[in-house]
């Protein structure tokens, strides 16, 4: 697999224009909208919070408005002390409270009922950074509007950060997406992976997009598309853009062509020199040359012969009706000799269904050299003689076990 930049063919998200050292957050595709813990927010009259409905709170800036600033109480112009105010002092901004003193390492509302912001520990306003909140234990990040960022991804340069439904900048390895869909995982610093392959905790394989997000579905290179499993995103397998998906497998239609083209071209099997048609062995753009040839497939099935077809279309019949029923077109391919000769390897994955055999042979067995015109071992012909029932011929063969 190459670490190209990949491409979900159904993209649930578009973010455009991420440039830039300043952070910028793109909401993380959530339906239920993140809660920071009630706990943790502030919430009494005396202050600015209100956790519905809003209102109004004056404010007031020193070079605007004038007074006096000790730095932990404002004076207004009138002589007054400043209280439950917003007031900005030519560096930061405070909330003065009803006693006037600015509030400190507070989680809190915003008057307008919806959005939380924070004030550090000297009571300034936090805006357009990180940081870490004491009261609840965790690195938030907080806009340009002193907004704390929940279920947000979040850039900074070419670094990617995800807060959580909490607020909570992850940091802890695997995490999952408030939307309890998507996986990610965050490093200690809180940078997402985002460099495409690589691994989750279990060892499996994943794709870690640009975003953070662990690729799940059908994603795609320039070369081939990836199946990743749609619960947690795990590589389940691959194929080359031309290929044949039979039944959940998939076949580079390339490859077999290649090995059909070549054996048929160089008459491999003496075929057209005892004048045994090959006749057409193509259909919709694969060549099944390698397990086909129309004049031997008529001959040793009578009734496809009855029924009116030729060397031009037997092949029709042979794809359709004759790979599923484990029928021979091709003395050098016999599809009962293949799967007995490499059950082991072949049945766990294909069982009954006759015409995957095919396909792996013609896309990977006969180019490996696999035997599919004779028995290779007992064993082999005692599977086919007991038609694959493993378990009736372990019991009469305990060797075989």
């Amino acid at each position: 697999m190459k670490n190209k930049g990949m491409k979900l063919l159904l993209l649930a998200m578009t973010v455009a224009g991420l440039t830039g050292a300043a952070p910028v957050g793109v909401l993380a595709d959530t339906t239920d909208e993140g809660v920071t813990s009630e706990a943790a927010i502030e919430e009494t009259t005396e202050t600015a919070d209100t956790a519905k409905g809003g209102r109004n709170v004056p404010y007031y800036s020193l070079s605007k408005d004038g007074g006096n600033w000790d730095g932990s109480h404002y004076t207004k112009a009138d002589g007054t002390l400043a209280k439950d105010v917003f007031f900005f002092d030519g560096e930061n901004t405070y909330y003065l409270q009803a006693d006037g003193s600015p509030m400190k390492d507070k989680l809190t509302y915003h008057p307008d009922g919806e959005h939380i912001i924070y004030f550090d520990t000297e009571g300034h306003e936090v805006f357009t950074t990180f940081r870490y909140c004491p009261g609840v234990g965790y690195t938030c990040y907080f806009d340009a509007q002193g907004y704390l960022y929940k279920d947000q991804i979040t850039f900074v340069g070419d670094k990617v950060y995800y807060l959580n439904a909490n607020g909570a900048m992850e940091q802890s390895g695997w995490f999952g997406f408030a939307n309890g869909r998507d996986y990610g995982f965050a490093n200690q610093d809180g940078t997402l992976i985002t460099t495409g392959w690589g691994y989750d905790p279990y060892g499996r394989v994943v794709f870690y997009h640009w975003n953070g997000m662990v690729a799940r579905g059908l994603i795609s290179d320039a070369s081939y598309y990836y199946n990743m499993d749609e619960t947690d995103g795990h590589y389940i397998g691959q194929w080359a853009y031309n290929s044949i998906v039979v039944d959940g497998y998939a076949f580079d239609v390339d490859k077999i062509n290649a090995v059909s083209a070549a054996s048929r071209n160089a008459d491999e099997y003496g075929y057209e020199s005892r004048e045994m048609s090959y006749g057409n062995t193509v259909v919709d753009g694969i060549d099944y040359a390698s397990v086909f040839n129309a004049q031997g497939y008529l001959n040793g099935n009578k009734d496809v012969k009855a029924a009116g077809f030729t060397t031009d279309n037997a092949i029709l019949h042979f794809v359709k009706d004759g790979m599923p029923a484990s029928r021979v077109a091709l003395r050098e391919f016999n599809v009962t000799k293949y799967r007995a000769n490499y059950y082991d390897e072949l049945n766990p994955k294909y069982g009954d269904d006759w015409k995957l055999y095919y396909y792996d042979y013609m896309c990977y067995g006969k180019s490996s050299g696999k035997v599919a015109n004779k028995y290779i071992s007992g064993k082999a012909s005692d599977l086919a003689a007991y038609n694959f029932d493993y378990a009736a011929l372990v019991r009469d063969y305990p060797e075989y076990r």
